[in-house]
């Protein structure tokens, strides 16, 4: 089991634990551990090839998000603007914003946010909705990553705060859709492009009504042009993910 293989990963070191950071088994189990013991994700995996996010960061990001001017409560900024300090503390686990039982932090607004490729884990919806009470629209082109997504989204019954939306697959489909949205427009002048793979999903999944307004957009794109590039940046740490 993975469990039993991260662990043979992990070994005392006087009266210490150490993680074996080149192995994508025990990289995986610590981030489900972060999830479930801080967050609430009770019900969280991701398929060996493909990225398992470092959640400390992950959140990070979320505080730093939070934090934007017009996002959080004027009354909750610390004096000069400046963002206020996160709740994670070194580590960016403990003492998680909301993070006993899953509950949202009564700290900050509910907002709504975008998240553009999701990837199989869905760290960023997960988090956002677990430790904020923030709600998602995520898109995915990849369908494993797609899949896997939806089923940690369901694990954790928060179909209705994080939903998942596929983009069109072929550039025949976003130009039909793009020419039919011209022909209903009024007034509209001259050929519309079709849609990139975000409208796409944001056009195709959205309610008859429209989807309203975003409070923000977030996206962890790939950082390298290959795996090889990837596994030589960072020669101490396993690297897992599949080339897109």
């Amino acid at each position: 089991s993975s469990s039993s293989s991260s662990s043979s990963s992990s070994r005392r070191s006087g009266h210490r634990f150490t993680l074996d950071w080149r192995n994508a088994d025990a990289l995986r189990a610590l981030s489900a551990a972060i999830l479930s013991e801080h967050f609430g994700v009770a019900r969280w995996s991701v398929p060996a090839d493909r990225l398992c996010p470092p959640i400390p960061m992950r959140y990070e990001y979320l505080l730093w998000v939070k934090s934007l001017p017009g996002l959080e409560p004027p009354a909750l900024r610390s004096e000069g603007g400046a963002p206020p300090k996160g709740a994670a503390n070194e580590s960016g686990t403990a003492g998680a914003a909301g993070a006993a039982g899953g509950r949202p932090s009564p700290r900050c607004r509910a907002l709504r946010g975008v998240d553009i490729g999701a990837g199989a884990s869905c760290v960023f919806g997960l988090l956002g909705a677990k430790a904020f009470g923030w709600s998602w629209v995520a898109s995915e082109t990849d369908a494993t990553s797609f899949d896997c997504a939806r089923r940690n989204v369901q694990a954790n019954g928060l179909q209705r705060v994080i939903e998942l939306r596929k983009p069109l697959e072929t550039t025949a489909e976003a130009a039909e859709a793009a020419e039919a949205e011209a022909e209903a427009a009024e007034g509209g002048a001259g050929p519309v492009p079709p849609p990139g793979p975000l409208l796409s999903a944001l056009r195709l999944g959205a309610p008859p009504a429209g989807d309203g307004d975003f409070d923000f957009c977030v996206t962890n794109p790939p950082f390298f042009a290959s795996r090889h590039e990837a596994v030589r940046d960072h020669p101490l740490r396993a690297c897992p993910g599949v080339e897109v």
